[in-house]
């Protein structure tokens, strides 16, 4: 509403009397009230301002928006964390899989980076995907999936360039690629005689 949002009050005695400069005709009812869309304020009728008496050197609360953002990013990345190790089922799976704890963890790390992510595109195999599209995949991940990686990763003998990529891509693709790989494994062990 063109209001100040901070008044400052100063000491007025303190002030040596040379350093004030006083307004012409101030009385309680000397000045005219004004609508507050009028632009125009009241001249103080001098030909220069004289500062050496204020105060500049104020402290101000520094950081105070980004302090809030840091640790609303923090809160939001500790309950993605609990989210993840309950639907995920990672103390299970760790004690399932013992030789593959490590790997468990760096799935699990990895997901939560990928939700907790500000960029607005994540990087999928080849494509860079809206950020949205990869979280929704990754919410729908649970401990079957998670089961499905560790027993394709401990499948796979060709050579890994960049792990954390192929890593991504193999937890986005997880959720649309399951049931056919168990349905291939099924239909493979049959004509094999193996069921």
């Amino acid at each position: 509403m063109g209001k100040p949002s901070f008044i400052y009050v100063k000491n007025i005695l303190s002030c040596p009397e040379s350093g004030l400069k006083r307004f012409r005709n101030q009385t309680s009812g000397g000045l005219e009230n004004k609508l507050q869309e009028v632009g125009k304020s009241n001249p103080n009728h001098t030909d220069y301002s004289q500062t050496d008496n204020n105060e500049t050197n104020l402290s101000y609360p520094t950081n105070d928006v980004s302090d809030h953002k840091e640790a609303d990013a923090i809160r939001k990345r500790e309950d993605y964390r609990r989210y993840f190790r309950e639907e995920l089922g990672i103390d299970e799976l760790k004690a399932e899989y013992p030789s593959n704890a490590d790997m468990i963890e760096e799935l699990f790390e990895l997901i939560v980076d990928t939700v907790c992510s500000s960029r607005a595109f994540i990087r999928i195999g080849k494509e860079n995907l809206p950020a949205e599209i990869v979280r929704s995949r990754m919410m729908k991940l649970n401990t079957e999936h998670i089961r499905y990686l560790i027993s394709c990763l401990n499948e796979n003998t060709t050579k890994i360039r960049d792990i954390r990529q192929y890593l991504l891509t193999a937890l986005y693709n997880a959720p649309e690629t399951i049931s056919s790989y168990y349905n291939q494994l099924v239909q493979h062990d049959m004509a094999n005689g193996l069921i």
